[in-house]
């Protein structure tokens, strides 16, 4: 009953964390885009399908995959933040938890070491990972998704060899261009595998499956990976991409930033410095060892019990190295000017991601590490587990938990919390920039070569972004250029129709009394994309203003392009009208208002008019 409880436990942790993570994210997360996320409703093709939106480099890699995903989530869900990133969170980890547990039950005998391996997990479970941010930095899992994705089809399913060989191909192809470095990876799992049986031992059927598999992976990772390096090292993007710095593996720098993210990996820093190094150097020497001692073992072919481990241990951990110094190679050199001593670059390695894919070596070095314990000892029997094997196991347990609460793994709400709180800070200050007439910008947006996010804003607008419901254009303050500003009288461009001049600026409205305003300016009018227009009047009786407008190269007027408001008797004293005018296409630089209905005394003190929102 006892050992029922504690293996259930080692599984229900992983997936109360998965849980834990979303109900936060839903809890606390906004509908807004953060940072790049704005890049594509700025270059206004972020609902395209086209290969030059999809093979774009960014971020010094190519992303069809993700950013057709990306498509469909603003087709399907408007790109609202919040549902796009609770679903990839639930497929991703969810499907990355899936992959591991199947191939735990695969590649490993013993359910005592399936699940104390397993609660190991809970590392890549940690908050502050790919998701809470940009809906687009999930991008970088999905090779890990797809190449588990393929290991699970060589080694658990059935399938025919034809058919192997056709969803391995796919599977490497959609690891390949969902980030560069699914492409190395790719290639490195092939190439791990092929030695693996090379100088391995085990079933030979399942070797010559694992041959003809690998051969593919080698094959397509090597064209994924030719095509990325040559659109990112040799064409460049048209992003800031190919001018990041990056570091050799003979810059001091390189390795101290990738043991930043070995210690990162484990969950957040200690508060001393010299601690927290301590501790990155003592994990990263701990899975040197056991990768070693698990090599060392396979090769000497003594120990039947890693056999099957080896085809997955082997081939996650070669590409967990290869991201790790993809990662190094182009990061550790992107830093502010600031950060110099290595110090600074081993704590500045903290800051960022890209710790995520360590996290899934983490249950499969502790597999390893328990079986060779167990099967040193040949203490295993049929059906019996030595008292010793338990104590060992409840240990490894133990010290991850504690290690796992220490470092804050378990502290799912507090990073999601953080962020929509910084989330708030932004949203103010667009809120009131937007409708002001000057450039938005705000530090979140402060993408190189960007000055101005209004255009970003407008064709998300335009196509409906979710977003764009949170951000009505409200009324501000007095901007600081006019259009128009005047009181209307006999001004080049100014006419009155229907309205009969009494003397001291009063008017009596005739059959249909207007006031129209022309402008021989009419750039200002075709970039606009909201007008401001206030007016000032006096009317005896009750009535209603109305006010048409034109979209750029119309002729004439009509109902259909018309605003209106209620004008209340105030002979004494004037009301202030005020018309927020909207249009996609800009405007024609002409206005007609009809400050009231009929035969009624007025007079109009003042006009202004001014444009809110500027388009391109």
């Amino acid at each position: 009953m006892m050992r029922t409880l504690f293996l259930r436990l080692c599984w229900l942790i992983p997936l109360a964390m998965l849980a834990a993570n979303a109900l936060a994210w839903l809890r606390y997360g906004t509908d807004f885009p953060f940072f790049d996320d704005w890049r594509a409703y700025a270059t206004g093709d972020i609902e395209s399908f086209s290969p030059s939106r999809l093979f774009q480099v960014v971020n010094n890699t190519m992303s069809p995959v993700g950013f057709a995903l990306d498509t469909l989530a603003q087709r399907w869900l408007d790109g609202n933040t919040v549902a796009y990133q609770l679903l990839s969170m639930l497929v991703v980890l969810g499907g990355l938890l899936w992959l591991q547990w199947k191939l735990l039950e695969w590649s490993v005998a013993s359910a005592l070491v399936r699940a104390v391996a397993f609660a190991f997990t809970v590392f890549m479970l940690q908050s502050s990972s790919y998701w809470g941010e940009q809906n687009l930095a999930y991008h970088q899992a999905l090779p890990l998704l797809f190449l588990l994705a393929a290991l699970y089809a060589v080694l658990v399913s059935r399938l025919q060899p034809w058919a192997l060989a056709g969803v391995v191909a796919a599977l490497a192809l959609l690891a390949g261009f969902s980030y560069i470095s699914g492409a190395v990876a790719t290639v490195v799992m092939g190439v791990i595998l092929l030695l693996r049986v090379r100088w391995g031992g085990g079933d030979q059927a399942l070797k010559s499956r694992v041959w003809r598999s690998a051969l593919v992976l080698v094959s397509v990772g090597g064209l994924t990976t030719a095509i990325q390096f040559y659109a990112t090292r040799l064409v460049g993007g048209s992003d800031r991409s190919e001018a990041f710095p990056v570091r050799w593996p003979y810059h001091p720098d390189f390795w101290v930033y990738m043991l930043g993210k070995v210690g990162r990996s484990a969950g957040n820093a200690f508060q001393n410095a010299s601690v927290e190094l301590a501790f990155a150097c003592a994990l990263s020497a701990l899975l040197i060892f056991v990768l070693l001692a698990f090599g060392k073992r396979l090769i000497a072919r003594d120990d039947v019990t890693i056999d099957r481990l080896s085809y997955v241990l082997l081939p996650v951990a070669g590409a967990v190295l290869v991201y790790l110094c993809l990662v190094s190679f182009g990061r550790a050199g992107f830093r502010d000017d600031s950060i110099q001593s290595l110090r600074d670059v081993f704590l500045f390695a903290y800051q960022r991601f890209h710790f995520f894919w360590l996290t899934l070596l983490f249950p499969w070095a502790v597999a390893a590490l328990l079986l060779m314990a167990r099967s040193k000892r040949q203490a295993i029997s049929a059906g019996h587990v030595p008292r010793i094997d338990v104590v060992v196991a409840c240990a490894v347990l133990g010290l991850g938990a504690w290690l796992a609460g220490a470092r804050g793994v378990f502290d799912v709400a507090t990073y999601y919390q953080q962020g929509a709180q910084t989330r708030a800070a932004t949203i103010r200050c667009m809120s009131e920039q937007l409708g002001s007439g000057q450039p938005i910008m705000c530090p979140e947006f402060a993408l190189p070569g960007w000055t101005d996010w209004t255009p970003a804003y407008l064709h998300a607008r335009q196509i409906g972004a979710s977003f764009t419901k949170y951000f009505p254009l409200t009324p501000h303050e007095a901007p600081r250029q006019w259009l128009f500003h005047d009181v209307p009288g006999a001004q080049a461009g100014v006419n009155w129709h229907d309205a009969k001049a009494l003397g001291g600026g009063w008017r009596r409205g005739e059959s249909d009394p207007q006031l129209t305003i022309e402008s021989d300016e009419a750039a200002p009018y075709a970039r606009c994309r909201m007008l401001d227009l206030r007016v000032r009047l006096k009317s005896e009786q009750p009535s209603t203003a109305q006010v048409f407008y034109r979209l750029p190269g119309a002729e004439g007027f009509s109902e259909s392009l018309s605003v209106t408001k209620t004008v209340a008797a105030s002979a004494q004293a004037p009301v202030e009208l005020r018309f927020l005018i909207e249009s996609t296409q800009g405007f024609a630089p002409v206005l007609r208002i009809d400050p009231v209905q009929g035969d009624i005394r007025f007079i109009v003190e003042d006009v202004r008019l001014a444009c809110s929102l500027q388009g391109p």
